[in-house]
């Protein structure tokens, strides 16, 4: 018998730590519609005030336990995408979910709620440590870097993905070595909160938010 998917990603060490963590994998994730994606955000933010995860050494030795339950909340994956994906990631903190739907379920689905392709597509946070200031990019430590590879090569090995979409410069900047090595076609993207998501620029050949139709379609995502 497989393996439930919500406990796939229970053998991996860190998410034993902090099992709040692990990737969303939607249920149609494996649908013969189209080819397995995953695709991977930044990272996580605490609430103002948290300094558990300041210290990169000792966030990787703390666990799950040692959080606040609010915290607890703030690093859920699946729970923010579970508890939002309904009405359409309202929330202007949820930007990442909601613009990432909005071009995937563009250039293959239409639903009338685009948020309802996140069903289709697995997802999480490159960087397995909070960004230090709500709202800033996390400033990356050697170990951040080791540990965000190391569950990266374990959640393609668990996932088997035969795309990825990296939607941020920084994670795509050392995720794209895993994929490389592995063979796994993928794109990195603006992130898509950032100006640059819906402006022109050269370096994308038009608008940063462009790049996944593109990359989907030039890979023949859905069957």
């Amino acid at each position: 018998m497989s393996m439930p998917q919500g406990r796939i990603m229970d053998t991996i060490k860190q998410y034993q730590r902090y099992p709040c963590m692990k990737p969303w994998i939607g249920n149609k994730y494996h649908s013969p519609m189209h080819k397995r994606l995953l695709v991977l955000g930044e990272s996580h933010y605490l609430p103002k005030g948290s300094t558990v995860h300041l210290i990169a050494e000792d966030w990787y030795e703390k666990q799950q336990k040692d959080l606040s339950k609010e915290e607890v909340k703030w690093l859920s994956t699946s729970g923010i995408i579970e508890n939002n994906k309904d009405k359409n990631f309202p929330k202007k903190a949820h930007g990442i979910y909601k613009n990432a739907c909005i071009e995937i379920n563009s250039c293959s689905f239409n639903y009338k709620l685009s948020s309802q392709a996140i069903e289709h597509f697995a997802y999480y946070n490159f960087f397995q440590r909070p960004a230090e200031v709500t709202g800033d990019s996390i400033k990356v430590k050697g170990i951040d870097k080791e540990v965000s590879i190391l569950v990266l090569e374990s959640v393609i090995k668990k996932l088997e993905p035969e795309l990825i979409i990296f939607t941020s410069s920084l994670a795509g900047k050392f995720g794209k070595e895993v994929a490389s090595k592995k063979g796994i076609p993928f794109v990195i993207t603006p992130h898509p909160t950032c100006a640059w998501w819906n402006r022109t620029a050269k370096k994308y050949n038009g608008r940063g938010r462009d790049l996944i139709s593109t990359f989907l379609e030039q890979y023949k995502w859905m069957a």
